[in-house]
């Protein structure tokens, strides 16, 4: 939470509300019909916004984005408190996200998932009164990683519904270069840290994931790789 009275901070000492009104672009969303959503949680501001009508969770979610990073760049002059401001601004996770409907609803918002693979189940249209509240950030205890036979090796924000296919998909699936892709090895620390399980699936499997989980995608290393030949000498 503590980036947040960073952020705000900047906005409202250094900007005055109807400059903010001008830049989160309240003059031409009023014109235009308006909703109002409420933002809380660990993201970079909290309170309530305006959106439009039209508007989805990731678009409300990258117009705030873009317009208090945009503040903070053009009122910072210290450059160490800058560097450190825009580091922050990244500090919030695109996955587990709650979305909470004035009828009672709930849903929970993976904007992680839809930017890799335009699923707008996971970005909903808006609707007035409608509340997103987004989870701590703690990647460095709620997190899992996936490495091998896959397009984006990396370290993941975890959330309870997570299994092996939600991990794949995260990591942009199967990389083609592979052939014969049957095995996965899910590397588990038991609680204590004593002692490291290891859980054999089919690349295919649902398994469920916990928090730190190590996941291989086996696959041998393949040998389809660029190789030249350089020719020398009177040649045509």
């Amino acid at each position: 939470m503590k980036k947040i009275i960073l952020v705000i901070s900047f906005l409202f000492t250094a900007i005055s509300f109807g400059q903010i009104e001008d830049q989160f672009g309240l003059d031409k969303l009023l014109k235009a019909g308006t909703i109002s959503i409420t933002i809380g949680g660990d993201f970079i501001v909290t309170g309530s916004f305006p959106a439009l009508v039209t508007e989805r969770a990731d678009q409300l979610v990258s117009r705030i984005y873009v317009e208090t990073k945009s503040n903070i760049i053009r009122t910072t002059t210290d450059p160490a408190l800058l560097a450190k401001a825009i580091k922050e601004l990244d500090d919030f996770s695109l996955r587990g996200i709650k979305l909470k409907r004035s009828s009672g609803e709930e849903i929970i918002l993976d904007l992680q998932k839809f930017r890799l693979t335009g699923d707008f189940a996971n970005n909903p249209y808006l609707r007035n009164d409608d509340v997103i509240v987004f989870p701590e950030n703690d990647i460095e205890r709620n997190f899992f990683t996936i490495e091998g036979a896959v397009n984006s090796h990396g370290k993941f924000y975890y959330t309870e519904e997570d299994d092996l296919q939600d991990a794949i998909e995260l990591a942009g699936g199967i990389n083609k270069v592979y052939e014969n892709i049957n095995l996965v090895n899910i590397y588990r620390l038991s609680t204590d840290g004593q002692q490291m399980n290891l859980i054999k699936t089919d690349v295919s499997g649902n398994n469920p994931l916990e928090r730190g989980d190590r996941i291989v995608v086996v696959a041998d290393e393949t040998q389809k790789k660029e190789y030249s030949v350089l020719v020398v000498g009177e040649i045509n």
